[in-house]
């Protein structure tokens, strides 16, 4: 029998999302030089369309996660949230056809929430008849819209926002970083740590702490609560090895069970090796240590701001295979700097 997810999560993450301004971004400013994009240059946009029934929507959000209320846990799936809050097969195929006209390629995440658009820049300015410009925004190469995005108007009053015309070159996710490194300096001990500090490390640096700080150590005393028949997904946006996670299970002594990460690349894209440390640590902390027996599927994107949040979201929810998500990412610093001083 097909779990039935939390579909309407993505409701939430797009508001937040936009709420913070990533899913506009900025104009160009007229007191900068800017230049023309290079018509050839392959552009994504996502189109965020708006939810049918909203008010109904937010009722339905309450709903689901109060305790005594007749929904209380009736999560939706995809499908489900598509029939009641997305748009209607009918509206997407007009979105679909209009964009076709342009040679673009498009693709509709499930629940009928969000819409990729792909294709070369001069056929995106013509289809959404905008023009893109680059331009140096605090040293840094920045694409932007130079003017208002449009679209017809029998389109455009389903559509909530379209975001991923501002890209930001971020130099640091173009560094070559090895996976390995080149030499090796072995630290203390936890042992010696410990006599030296007289602190027991053993606990204090490892999955035990959350046991003791939560106080749940009678779930895994039983040996029925490790996650048996449950998935975890993991929202990143830089690669990583997995031998690395097993590695450290294997020197923690938890009792894993084997072959249980899978890596799904939301549009191809396996993210750079910038950062790869923290999606290391979300696989061995946020999923892998305490629910040792759960399976993990890891989403990883580029780190592309809003747009790559967005379908990371859109890709684990619409496949409807994780009973929980997990995400210690959001957008970097620099980059919301940048935007607010363009």
């Amino acid at each position: 029998m097909k779990y039935r997810k939390k579909y309407y999560l993505l409701g939430g993450v797009l508001g937040l999302t936009l709420a913070l301004g990533f899913g506009s971004g900025a104009s160009a400013s007229a007191k900068t030089k800017s230049t023309p994009v290079n018509g050839n240059k392959q552009q994504t946009f996502d189109v965020i369309l708006k939810s049918r029934n909203a008010s109904q929507l937010t009722s339905y959000t309450y709903a689901v996660t109060k305790k005594g209320n007749a929904n209380y846990r009736n999560y939706l799936t995809p499908k489900e949230y598509a029939q009641k809050f997305g748009q209607s097969d009918a509206t997407v195929n007009k979105f679909k056809n209009y964009f076709k006209k342009y040679h673009l390629k498009v693709k509709v995440f499930g629940g009928n929430s969000v819409m990729t658009v792909k294709g070369s820049t001069k056929n995106m300015q013509k289809a959404f008849h905008v023009k893109l410009v680059n331009k140096k925004v605090a040293g840094d190469m920045m694409q932007n819209k130079a003017d208002a995005i449009n679209l017809p108007k029998s389109l455009y009053k389903n559509v909530m926002s379209i975001t991923g015309y501002a890209n930001m070159v971020d130099t640091a996710s173009k560094k070559k970083i090895a996976l390995k490194p080149a030499s090796i300096t072995k630290s203390a001990s936890l042992a010696d740590n410990a006599a030296d500090s007289g602190t027991d490390n053993t606990k204090n640096q490892t999955p035990q702490k959350f046991i003791d700080r939560y106080k749940v150590s009678s779930l895994y005393d039983s040996g029925r609560n490790l996650g048996q028949g449950k998935t975890i997904g993991i929202i990143s946006f830089a690669n990583f090895n997995p031998s690395d996670a097993q590695t450290f299970w294997a020197k923690e002594g938890i009792p894993v069970k084997a072959n249980r990460i899978s890596q799904i690349h939301t549009d191809g894209l396996k993210g750079s090796w910038d950062s790869m440390d923290e999606t290391t640590l979300d696989v061995e902390q946020a999923g892998g240590a305490v629910a040792p027996q759960a399976n993990i599927r890891v989403y990883t994107s580029n780190q592309n701001g809003s747009i790559s949040m967005i379908n990371n979201f859109a890709t684990a929810i619409g496949e409807n295979k994780a009973d929980s998500l997990s995400t210690s990412w959001g957008e970097k610093m620099k980059l919301l700097l940048k935007k607010n001083n363009n």
